[in-house]
Protein backbone atom coordinates (compact mmCIF):
# COMPACT_ATOMS: atom_id res chain seq x y z
CA UNK A 1 0.00 0.00 0.00
CA UNK A 2 1.18 3.59 -0.86
CA UNK A 3 -0.34 6.16 0.57
CA UNK A 4 0.38 10.28 0.56
CA UNK A 5 0.70 12.43 3.50
CA UNK A 6 0.65 16.05 4.21
CA UNK A 7 3.99 17.63 4.73
CA UNK A 8 3.49 18.43 8.17
CA UNK A 9 2.41 14.37 8.83
CA UNK A 10 5.59 13.70 6.81
CA UNK A 11 7.86 15.66 8.67
CA UNK A 12 6.19 14.84 11.75
CA UNK A 13 6.86 10.74 10.99
CA UNK A 14 10.35 11.82 9.74
CA UNK A 15 11.14 13.68 12.99
CA UNK A 16 9.89 10.11 15.15
CA UNK A 17 12.42 8.13 12.84
CA UNK A 18 15.36 10.18 13.74
CA UNK A 19 14.98 10.45 17.61
CA UNK A 20 14.77 6.76 17.55
CA UNK A 21 11.40 6.47 18.66
CA UNK A 22 10.01 4.16 15.59
CA UNK A 23 12.14 2.22 13.08
CA UNK A 24 10.47 3.24 10.10
CA UNK A 25 7.21 5.06 8.54
CA UNK A 26 5.35 1.79 8.70
CA UNK A 27 5.92 1.54 12.61
CA UNK A 28 5.10 4.94 13.24
CA UNK A 29 1.92 4.46 11.22
CA UNK A 30 1.06 1.22 12.59
CA UNK A 31 1.08 3.02 16.57
CA UNK A 32 -1.20 5.76 15.39
CA UNK A 33 -3.51 3.22 13.90
CA UNK A 34 -3.37 1.06 16.88
CA UNK A 35 -4.17 3.90 19.10
CA UNK A 36 -6.86 5.39 16.97
CA UNK A 37 -8.69 1.73 17.18
CA UNK A 38 -8.08 1.80 21.00
CA UNK A 39 -9.58 5.45 21.89
CA UNK A 40 -11.59 7.02 18.92
CA UNK A 41 -15.01 6.11 18.87
CA UNK A 42 -17.81 6.43 16.05
CA UNK A 43 -19.00 9.88 17.96
CA UNK A 44 -15.57 11.33 17.81
CA UNK A 45 -15.24 10.57 13.64
CA UNK A 46 -18.33 12.02 12.92
CA UNK A 47 -16.96 15.18 15.12
CA UNK A 48 -13.62 14.93 13.10
CA UNK A 49 -15.57 14.48 9.83
CA UNK A 50 -17.86 17.70 10.50
CA UNK A 51 -14.21 19.71 11.79
CA UNK A 52 -12.94 18.63 8.02
CA UNK A 53 -15.98 20.13 6.41
CA UNK A 54 -16.02 23.66 8.60
CA UNK A 55 -12.31 24.20 7.88
CA UNK A 56 -13.15 23.25 4.13
CA UNK A 57 -16.06 25.84 3.81
CA UNK A 58 -13.97 28.32 5.52
CA UNK A 59 -15.46 27.87 9.31
CA UNK A 60 -13.64 28.35 12.26
CA UNK A 61 -13.86 28.73 16.06
CA UNK A 62 -12.60 30.37 18.46
CA UNK A 63 -9.97 28.08 20.34
CA UNK A 64 -11.77 28.53 23.57
CA UNK A 65 -14.71 27.52 22.34
CA UNK A 66 -13.00 24.22 21.03
CA UNK A 67 -11.44 23.70 23.91
CA UNK A 68 -14.31 23.61 25.94
CA UNK A 69 -16.60 21.59 23.58
CA UNK A 70 -13.67 18.73 24.46
CA UNK A 71 -13.61 19.22 27.82
CA UNK A 72 -17.09 18.38 28.22
CA UNK A 73 -16.88 15.66 25.55
CA UNK A 74 -14.37 14.07 28.10
CA UNK A 75 -16.65 14.53 31.04
CA UNK A 76 -19.28 13.11 29.34
CA UNK A 77 -17.20 9.49 28.53
CA UNK A 78 -16.46 9.26 32.06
Amino acid sequence: MNIALKPEFEQYVQEQISTGRFASPSDVLEASLSRMMLEIDEEDLVAIEQSDKDIAEGKTFPLAEVKAGFQARLRDKK
